[in-house]
C-alpha cells in the first residue's frame, strides 16, 4: 500500500512515543491455542487529545479508529493516556517503513520516506514533533526536539531542509542528548505554516513564540 501523509504521521508518532509495535502472542481460551496479533500503541501523556487526532488519521488511512484509554498507575506514579490499534493488517503495512525491532537509539527514516512527496514529509515531521518536539520562548526562542539518537535527528534535520526550514543539530552537554533547533523568524514561521503541531497546548506555545518575533 502506498505511503500517504496520514501513514507518515502515524509512523513518526510511533518513533517518538511508541510503547508497543509488532506482532504479539495472544491466547484464545476457546480454541486452546496460541496466536499472534499486530498491535501498535502510543503513549499520549496526560491528555487524550492527541489520541483523537491519531484515531482520525488511522481511520483515513485504514478505515478503523483504534482505542483511547487511560492506564492507571499507583501513586506516586502518574496515570497516562494511550492510543492503541489491534490490527495485523495495519502493523504489516507500517512495518514496510519502520523496523519492528527499533528503539530510541536505533530508529531511522527509511529511504522511501526521504524521497516522499512534500505533503508526506510534512505529515511525517508533524507526527514526530507532536511526540517529542516543543516550542519555547527562552532567549533562543524557537522550536526544538531532543533525542539520544543523533543519526536519527540528523535525518529529521535533512527533512526540514527539504521544506526550506533551516535547523541546527548539536549535542547538549548538560544531559548528553542531541537536539535539533529551529530559530530565526523566517524558519519558525515556515515551520508553523508547513508543519506545526496537532496538540492545542503546543500550538499555543508556538503562537507565543511567533508573536515574540513580530
Amino acid at each position: 500500500m502506498p505511503l500517504t501523509p496520514e501513514k507518515a504521521e502515524i509512523i513518526d508518532a510511533l518513533i517518538g512515543d511508541k510503547t508497543r509495535f509488532g506482532f504479539f502472542k495472544r491466547y484464545r481460551m476457546w480454541k486452546r491455542r496460541n496466536s499472534t496479533r499486530g498491535v501498535l500503541e502510543i503513549c499520549l501523556g496526560s491528555s487524550p487529545e492527541w489520541g483523537e487526532h491519531l484515531s482520525a488519521l488511522t481511520f483515513r488511512a485504514y478505515g478503523l479508529r483504534g482505542c483511547i484509554y487511560v492506564l492507571r498507575k499507583p501513586p506516586p506514579r502518574k496515570s497516562e493516556w494511550r492510543f492503541t490499534v489491534s490490527s495485523s493488517r495495519v502493523v504489516q503495512d507500517l512495518s514496510a517503513y519502520l523496523s519492528i525491532g527499533y528503539n530510541a537509539r536505533t530508529w531511522a527514516i527509511c529511504p522511501a520516506m526521504k524521497e516522499a512527496k512534500t505533503e508526506t514529509i510534512r505529515g511525517l515531521l508533524r507526527g514526530y514533533m507532536d511526540a517529542d518536539g516543543f516550542a519555547h520562548s527562552s532567549n533562543t526562542r524557537g522550536v526544538r526536539d531532543e533525542s539520544v539518537n543523533g543519526r536519527g535527528l540528523r535525518e529529521v534535520a535533512q527533512l526540514f531542509s527539504k521544506l526550506g526550514i533551516d535547523s541546527r543539530l548539536y549535542r547538549r552537554r548538560a544531559n548528553r542528548v542531541w537536539a535539533v533547533q529551529i530559530t530565526r523568524k523566517p524558519n519558525v514561521m515556515r515551520y508553523r505554516w508547513l508543519v506545526g503541531f496537532s496538540l492545542s497546548h503546543k500550538k499555543k506555545a508556538l503562537d507565543t513564540v511567533c508573536t515574540l518575533y513580530k
